[in-house]
């Protein structure tokens, strides 16, 4: 959730400390429902609504894994009502998408007969480093007083094949569980 709100797929587009920042959960439905014609259209009035109010000023709408609306047919008319307000929408609206799954990815922006067919140009990010890794221990000692590994962290994020994610993790479980060290939880990196 944005924020600690949370709203459904088909969920409003809210309007943040006056920002201007909107923000929509995409869940992944086990049990996937079709957006009704009514959900759908208050999501376009919404946007264009928050259109209006950006007058000239350039915004990034950033679409979190994006790659669940390749997870369910039910979701088609939803993501074909995001493209054409996507392609609808005037110049000084930029998005980016971002997925964590490649394969769905693929699926949704591959598909011929798709939404999204030819939609955007995939670019991968620069895999998190060394200055990821220095930060997360300079944050986790300022939060806990404690002193990380740097090197032993450095070490489980390669092996991980450079998932942040599982680092994050590892490291959530030792801000909550002070009692444990990086070995009690990560054997491996010793």
């Amino acid at each position: 959730a944005l924020l600690g709100q949370s709203h459904s797929l088909t969920g409003e587009l809210v309007e943040i400390a006056g920002l201007g920042v909107a923000g929509a959960e995409l869940d992944r439905a086990v049990n996937a429902e079709p957006a009704t014609s009514d959900n759908v259209g208050r999501l376009a009035r919404k946007f264009h609504q928050w259109q209006g109010q950006l007058e000239a000023r350039h915004a990034l709408v950033v679409i979190d894994e994006v790659q669940h609306l390749a997870t369910s047919p039910q979701f088609l008319p939803f993501t074909a009502a995001l493209r054409t307000l996507l392609d609808t929408a005037p110049a000084n609206i930029h998005v980016l998408f971002t997925a964590s799954s490649n394969a769905d990815l693929r699926k949704l922006l591959n598909a011929p007969d798709g939404p999204f067919f030819d939609f955007v140009v995939p670019q991968d990010f620069p895999v998190l480093g060394a200055e990821f890794i220095r930060f997360i221990c300079a944050r986790f000692q300022a939060l806990s007083g404690r002193v990380l590994d740097e090197h032993k962290l450095q070490a489980i994020h390669k092996a991980s094949g450079h998932d942040a994610r599982r680092v994050l993790r590892l490291v959530k479980a030792l801000l909550l569980r002070p009692e444990c060290t990086l070995v009690d939880l990560y054997p491996d990196s010793v």
